[in-house]
């Protein structure tokens, strides 16, 4: 979970230039408002937590604070609407982006000639 949330706070700090909490958990919130149009009229399946949910996560997996007032761990919702912000279908599909990366950036060492070979995005580079 650290790792996602990692994540999704990079590219809420990045686009918003802050590190403050409060900036960047209200930037994922009007981006998540944006993204399940929710000023629209009509039934709604993804409607984003408030800004302090995204507030709460933010002060416990960036800032490290152990004893957050009012922190739950991220339910699928959660997880599911952060997976969006983050430009991906949903969290699954964030998931098997991330081992997918892991995979294909092994290393294998073979004797002396070949020292090492990397594969990333489908090729393999042999040095």
């Amino acid at each position: 979970m650290e790792l996602f949330m990692k994540d999704v706070f990079e590219l809420a700090e990045a686009e918003t230039g802050s590190d403050k909490p409060y900036t960047v958990a209200n930037y994922i919130k009007k981006r998540l408002d944006v993204i399940f149009d929710v000023h629209k009229l009509g039934k709604k399946e993804h409607f984003p937590m408030s800004y302090k949910v995204y507030e709460r996560y933010y002060k416990k997996f960036i800032k490290k604070i152990e004893d957050v007032d009012g922190y739950s761990p991220p339910n699928d919702e959660n997880k599911f609407q952060l997976a969006r912000f983050l430009g991906y279908e949903n969290f699954e599909s964030w998931k098997a982006h991330i081992y997918k990366d892991q995979n294909m950036k092994k290393e294998t060492y073979i004797g002396g000639i070949i020292t090492k070979i990397d594969r990333v995005d489908g090729d393999i580079n042999i040095n």
